[in-house]
């Protein structure tokens, strides 16, 4: 056994179905033996008990005594064999038990709300997020704002978090070489930060260490880019191969992910994908998520980075996500939306993607969006949306992606230009109306 945080299962005797309670606390060692302390004044003690030791979801059964302490290699008072790691075993054969795999502690746990929203404004009395019950915020850092530190610090004062997505644009960019060389500006919405070159990942290292130094105790977690499987469209790179692309993306990544937590190490970085999972898209620079992942952990599964999912309904123009046909509970379904988040979580629990704590990773639904083709089915798919997260111990936040409709927001759907309105208020310019979404959104908690 080894001195970890650990998850431990309490049953009475050796009856396995009886139901289990869980507690969160550490294993002790001292002269005597090993105990385990529940981090709450108290042990365990008194007969048999099943403890998660590497956080993969699989207990083993160790039998403590009245004095807390467990026994080992011996014959336990009713009868049963315990190793010399004091494991119950039957014939030599350590027996388990499958439990819940534990889940990693973040500012959105500790809040006990899940309840997120996308501002357009950073001041806190400019947006609706006290009436509404929000105790998150999300916010696209489009033109590199360095001033907005007073905004972010009240913002916490009022106990909502403050999450920030990192794009990269050239507008006010104060190290422009950051951005991939020859670039014109005109090729994509955002672009990746360019580490193929020294002078390239100079300027992105200042660039990481400007920003997670300026922002260090008002901003609680960091999305790295804007859904980084299209990148042709949300993170420019060129390159050559999704092996090359990831290559580039993971070391972008480290180098913000080491400044921002030398700046502030409680904070979450977080990995931004689409709904597409194994779906083979018609578009040009568009990889399916599950492949994107697999290489980035490949060459990250030592950071204890997130995953910022982003769940919207098929086609994004109907809001109903429970018809969604790509949207199965399938390890290989084209899609991962609201219908079938649990996809995602359960792939998430696999023993080769747990964090370096063998917890689960974070993840956080960072931007969806329902269509108000009708306000009425608008605010019946969020409210449902936001009951599924809510249940799921694995989703940390769930962002909606507009307070307001943005005005000229248009998506291709079927051949043609649609505006959509993602807003559970009519955009500001227009008068700013709240949809029955808002009233909505506000009573669930």
């Amino acid at each position: 056994m080894k001195k970890k945080w650990l998850t431990a299962v309490v049953v009475a005797g050796m009856a396995l179905t009886m139901s289990l309670t869980a507690f969160a606390g550490s294993w002790k060692k001292d002269a005597i033996g090993w105990w385990y302390d529940n981090e709450n004044g108290t042990y365990l003690q008194n007969g048999w008990s099943w403890v998660d030791g590497n956080r993969d979801g699989v207990a083993e059964c160790y039998y403590f005594e009245n004095s807390g302490y467990i026994l080992t290699g011996t014959t336990t008072p009713d009868g049963y064999q315990v190793n010399g790691d004091g494991a119950w075993t039957e014939n030599g054969v350590v027996q388990t038990k499958q439990v819940a795999a534990a889940v990693n502690e973040s500012v959105f746990s500790k809040s006990g709300s899940k309840k997120g929203l996308a501002t357009r404004d950073t001041l806190f009395n400019n947006t609706s997020v006290s009436d509404l019950g929000v105790k998150h915020i999300i916010y696209n850092f489009t033109n590199f704002e360095q001033n907005f530190m007073d905004n972010f610090r009240n913002t916490k004062a009022h106990g909502v978090s403050v999450t920030a997505i990192m794009l990269n644009t050239p507008r006010n960019n104060p190290e422009p070489q950051s951005l991939p060389a020859g670039i014109t500006g005109q090729e994509a919405n955002y672009y990746g930060f360019n580490v193929t070159s020294q002078a390239g990942i100079d300027a992105t290292t200042r660039l990481a260490n400007r920003f997670a130094s300026l922002y260090r105790d008002s901003i609680d977690n960091w999305v790295i880019g804007n859904e980084i499987n299209y990148p042709n469209a949300w993170n420019y790179t060129p390159h050559s191969s999704i092996e090359n692309y990831a290559d580039q993306y993971a070391h972008a990544f480290r180098i913000w992910y080491t400044a921002i937590k030398q700046n502030n190490p409680s904070a979450n970085v977080y990995i931004p994908f689409d709904y597409v999972w194994t779906e083979q898209s018609p578009s040009g620079g568009y990889y399916k998520a599950k492949d994107l992942l697999r290489l980035l952990n490949d060459r990250l599964r030592d950071l204890d980075y997130g995953i910022a999912w982003h769940p919207y309904p098929q086609g994004l123009a109907d809001p109903n996500f429970e018809d969604d046909s790509k949207a199965t509970n399938s390890e290989n379904s084209l899609i991962i939306n609201m219908k079938n988040i649990n996809v995602l979580t359960d792939y998430l629990q696999k023993p080769e993607y747990l964090a370096p704590n063998g917890k689960v990773r974070h993840l956080i639904l960072s931007e969806q969006g329902f269509n108000a083709t009708n306000e009425d089915v608008q605010a019946d798919q969020i409210a449902k949306a936001y009951n599924i997260a809510k249940n799921n111990p694995y989703i940390e936040a769930f962002f909606l992606a507009r307070e307001y409709d943005q005005p000229g927001e248009m998506h291709n759907v079927g051949g043609a230009l649609q505006e959509m309105h993602f807003g559970i208020r009519e955009a500001y310019e227009r008068g700013g109306r709240p949809r029955k979404a808002y009233s909505v959104y506000k009573s669930l908690q």
